[in-house]
């Protein structure tokens, strides 16, 4: 069983392309961690993961500044 976004896949499955879309919060956003999970005996293929940004590659998405407060800075 595999549980991905808020439904489960189960069985034997050709290729097919899924999709999970979650909310950023870029002030509280510290990473993005993505990753597959199988659970049970079997094999499970992963193949060309990609992680966009407002419908951009996250290597070309917009670099979001946090606040740097004065009581956590270095000066």
């Amino acid at each position: 069983m595999i549980i991905w976004g808020n439904g489960v896949i189960t069985g034997t499955t050709g290729w097919i392309m899924y999709e999970i879309t979650l909310p950023l919060n870029p002030p509280q956003t510290k990473k993005i961690v993505i990753g597959a999970l199988l659970t049970g005996k079997g094999k499970m293929w992963v193949d060309d993961i990609r992680v966009t940004i407002d419908g951009e590659d996250i290597a070309n998405a917009k670099i979001v500044e946090k606040e740097i407060f004065p009581a956590k800075s270095k000066n």
